[in-house]
């Protein structure tokens, strides 16, 4: 038997935990209804059930306008498809913590953004079930979900898009440029060439300009691409190839060009020494390697190698260099600049002269290269 005591001790605990739970559900109340956030609740049937937060001051409409209504009844029409998917997957028990992105209708004349027909949001969405998840037999009660203003956001986004446009505009202008700028170049020695005599001055005249072309062909081809950082090596590779055998018929008909070089994009910084490395390689090759009218062979190829570095090797099946030429110590402007633009990629250069002339030049990949100067102070962790 109780005493009366014992009784007034169960009463005052029983209000103390009901106060507690009231001052509980006053401070979660308040934590809700001043939310930057709308927090809502649907049903099973995607009916507001519970509307909170910053519904009045981000959207317009009170809870009590969205109370019982479905909630596509307030998302953008171009989103309904997004947004109905999702509550489907929370029907069937998907789980996401993903947040995902729509737009909201908004109330004429109301809400934070009054002059816009719609809020950018990104929502997150929680199933809600009678029995956990993994059971086969639940029962789907309806959704949690809070939506997020992501307004300053998307407008930062755009200003970045708009920025990253205009400096893409820029850059585009500038190859356009530097080409045409090249190709004028190339023009005047084209000009002041009909006035020499000299066939050795003639010549280098005619060098010089294929160098120039060579060039302002990087600079065309990433004119017209859509990456203003990398250039698809292979098909600059075959334009510049065309260029030189063009410049060199009719020698040139009776060789067949292999250009074995696929996936592979460089920057600018190493296609343009690279581009005149091949240039004066190929010139060499149709200039000294065939006999006029001579028939044969020239490869290149350009692979990864050793996991950091690239390998570009351009042989031919023509004549050779002799064993008492030394062709880092030639004479030769062209192999003194080969020399030169094989060092300023910070690579090597062999030679083999067996069936014909097979130079190999190893670099690093620019990639990799990029990486090691990212990890500071110059230290190099690529192993």
């Amino acid at each position: 038997m109780r005493t009366n005591d014992g009784l007034n001790r169960e009463v005052s605990e029983c209000k103390k935990a009901e106060e507690a739970l009231k001052a509980q559900e006053k401070k979660y109340s308040t934590l809700i209804k001043n939310s930057p956030d709308i927090i809502y609740i649907l049903d099973p049937k995607g009916n507001f059930s519970f509307v909170a937060g910053a519904i009045e001051s981000l959207l317009g409409f009170t809870a009590e306008e969205l109370k019982g209504n479905h909630f596509l009844s307030v998302i953008w029409p171009e989103d309904v498809k997004k947004a109905q998917c999702r509550f489907n997957e929370r029907r069937t028990g998907e789980r996401s913590t993903k947040g995902f992105e729509v737009r909201l209708i908004t109330k004429e004349g109301k809400g934070k953004h009054f002059d816009i027909k719609y809020l950018p949001v990104e929502l997150y969405t929680f199933g809600v079930y009678d029995k956990p998840v993994s059971a086969k037999d639940k029962k789907f009660l309806g959704t949690y979900g809070v939506a997020r203003d992501i307004t300053e956001r998307k407008q930062a986004e755009d200003q970045i898009k708009a920025s990253l446009k205009e400096k893409e505009v820029l850059l585009k202008e500038i190859h356009h440029r530097v080409r045409n700028n090249m190709q004028v170049i190339s023009s005047l020695f084209k000009l002041q060439s009909h006035h020499i005599k000299d066939k050795e001055a003639l010549a280098m005249f005619r060098e010089s300009q294929a160098r120039i072309r060579a060039m302002a062909l990087i600079h065309d081809k990433l004119y017209r691409s859509e990456d203003f950082a990398r250039i698809d090596f292979a098909r600059y590779v075959r334009s510049l190839a065309q260029q030189v055998f063009a410049a060199y018929s009719p020698t040139s008909s009776a060789i067949h060009l292999t250009v074995d070089i696929k996936d592979l994009f460089l920057d600018i910084t190493t296609a343009i020494p690279c581009g005149l490395i091949l240039n004066e390689l190929l010139c060499n090759s149709l200039k000294h390697g065939f006999p006029e009218g001579g028939e044969g062979e020239i490869i290149i190829s350009m692979h990864p190698f050793n996991n950091n570095e690239l390998e570009l090797v351009v042989s031919d099946t023509g004549t050779g260099f002799t064993e008492d030429i030394d062709f880092r110590a030639t004479e030769t402007l062209g192999m003194q600049l080969v020399a030169t633009l094989v060092g300023q990629i910070e690579g090597t250069i062999e030679l083999d002269r067996g069936e014909g002339t097979t130079f190999t030049i190893t670099f690093r990949h620019p990639e990799s290269k990029e990486g090691r100067q990212q990890n500071g102070n110059g230290t190099d962790t690529g192993g």
